[in-house]
């Protein structure tokens, strides 16, 4: 895997050309891009793929900011939209990528804010990235 400059990264995780999102003409790049009604509470389905540098796990999980319309679809059960999943990387060298993507409620603009625990480090990190010409704080 080349990472680019439209990747968002968070230590061994990778959200390829997720920065492209950010405008409204990105974010019609991807797959759904809010047309695909996704569940009883009116979200829509932003597609976005996810990859794991080699022998890492780390666990994702919507901020606590963004629990009331944002949800994630990625990981071993992407169908399912949960608030966090756990992502487990193959050994070896490269990348692991799972399917998936994004529900919002509400549609867009808004903020993906996501925080993103790696095993074996003390710290979190979080991500605030701007889906459809969001202001993320």
């Amino acid at each position: 895997m080349t990472l680019n400059d439209n990747d968002v990264t968070a230590g061994p995780l990778v959200f390829g050309n997720m920065k492209l999102a950010a405008s409204a003409a990105g974010l019609r790049q991807f797959y759904g891009n809010g047309q695909v009604p996704d569940g009883p509470d009116g979200s829509l389905f932003y597609k976005m793929g996810v990859e794991l540098k080699a022998n890492s796990t780390v666990l994702v999980s919507v901020a606590p900011k963004a629990m009331a319309y944002l949800r994630l679809q990625q990981g071993p059960s992407p169908a399912v939209p949960k608030i966090a999943f756990v992502f487990r990387a193959c050994p070896g060298t490269g990348y692991t990528g799972w399917v998936g993507g994004f529900d919002i409620k509400g549609g867009v603009p808004a903020c993906i804010a996501l925080d993103v625990q790696v095993t074996g480090e003390a710290d979190h990190r979080q991500l605030n990235v701007p889906f459809g010409g969001a202001t993320c704080g």
